[in-house]
């Protein structure tokens, strides 16, 4: 299917979209970046959230909940995101898969008015995992959400990342356009979906340039500002490595953590590396250091531990160290955040082996395949930008 529609004009940051839809959670996400942290255990708010261009997002089961502990004392939008995706597939029949009613009835539309009483400022919709080219289940999903009809919903269409390739994305493009809500897209598949294919980080730029009040969910630092600086509304940044992949909710998942370490930012090289590799490779050289606002210029090799506090401070240190790039970032039209980013993303791509030299291990950090092909992409780039 060719999609023919021309290309609308680049959204200015925080600009509204003027569609038929609620303008209420269009509101509550435009502009921001989303901390998504699991629902599962008792999570504490980041310090570092600011009011004005971030926000939360509880994930899991327990989303409503936890949502309902949290929001008196949270200062920023939160979104409930029970991730029906990771437990079930959608299908043309039942693409949204409501949880039970205390009474064993399924929820129907009483499940948005149950989180928005528990205080959730936008309820995504609870939509199974859309397999690769299953157009008809991505279809049913979409039918069913504008049936909705309520003004505090975002859409969340979790598709497997082959919808993305070349001879699909068109197709994916043509669907969610009329869908009339803010959409939440979660890229599925194990390991990073936008390293699997080379054609990918093109394609996720088109899907947000065409689709109206899109948001890229689910996902790391670097795609989601890439996304930012490509006309999306919204972004998701996972607070763990399970809260930034999505794999079929039928496949074991092959990119956990496991060693009960934290996943840990590190600034120079916009990637993330698991505290005890940072430890064994900054062993006998000096460890690099940040100034984020949790680390005032401590070293980055002092997260090695599984102790829960370290794993806190961790997490606290990576909301810190994208907030200062988002603080950057967020202020700029999309040409300027463009540019920026190609700057971001080609000095990212020079420190992987000018730090491999600096502590005589060759090949000991390597880069993602996604930062990798932006900085490709941007040396294809006419000299003027």
């Amino acid at each position: 299917m060719t999609h023919s529609s021309p290309l609308p004009p680049q959204r200015q940051p925080g600009q509204e979209i003027k569609t038929a839809a609620s303008p209420a959670g269009a509101t509550a996400l435009s502009g921001r970046v989303f901390h998504l942290m699991s629902a599962k255990y008792h999570p504490v708010i980041p310090e570092n959230l600011d009011p004005m261009t971030t926000g939360l997002s509880l994930c899991g089961p327990e989303a409503g909940k936890r949502a309902g502990e949290l929001r008196a004392k949270c200062p920023v939008p939160v979104v409930a995101d029970i991730a029906a995706y990771t437990r079930h597939l959608a299908s043309r029949q039942a693409p949204l898969q409501y949880p039970p009613e205390p009474d064993g009835a399924l929820f129907t539309l009483g499940f948005y008015d149950d989180l928005r009483a528990r205080g959730v400022t936008v309820a995504a919709t609870p939509t199974g995992y859309i397999t690769g080219g299953d157009t008809p289940a991505l279809k049913a999903a979409r039918n069913m959400i504008r049936e909705i009809g309520r003004r505090d919903v975002a859409a969340l269409f979790p598709v497997d990342v082959a919808f993305l390739r070349k001879d699909a994305v068109d197709q994916l493009i043509a669907i969610l356009q009329p869908t009339g809500v803010p959409i939440a897209l979660v890229l599925g598949g194990q390991y990073n979906p936008t390293d699997r294919y080379a054609d990918i980080v093109g394609n996720l730029r088109r899907v947000c340039r065409e689709v109206p009040q899109l948001g890229v969910w689910r996902t790391d630092m670097i795609t989601g500002f890439d996304c930012m600086a490509h006309g999306a509304m919204f972004t998701g940044v996972g607070a763990s490595t399970t809260l930034r992949h999505a794999p079929p909710p039928d496949e074991a998942t092959q990119h956990g953590n496991g060693s009960g370490r934290p996943s840990v930012l590190v600034p120079e090289l916009w990637g993330y590396f698991r505290g005890d590799t940072l430890a064994r490779r900054w062993a006998n050289a000096e460890p690099l250091s940040c100034g984020c606002a949790v680390c005032k210029g401590h070293r980055l090799d002092r997260f090695d531990s599984s102790d829960p506090e370290i794993r806190a401070e961790a997490l606290e240190h990576n909301v810190a160290a994208w907030s200062l790039f988002w603080a950057q970032m967020r202020p700029m039209t999309l040409a300027q955040r463009q540019a920026w980013l190609i700057d971001q993303v080609q000095r990212a791509a020079k420190a992987y082996p000018a730090e491999n030299e600096r502590i005589q291990q060759p090949g000991a950090f390597q880069p993602g395949e996604t930062l990798k092909r932006m900085a490709k992409l941007a040396e294809l780039l006419p000299a003027s930008h």
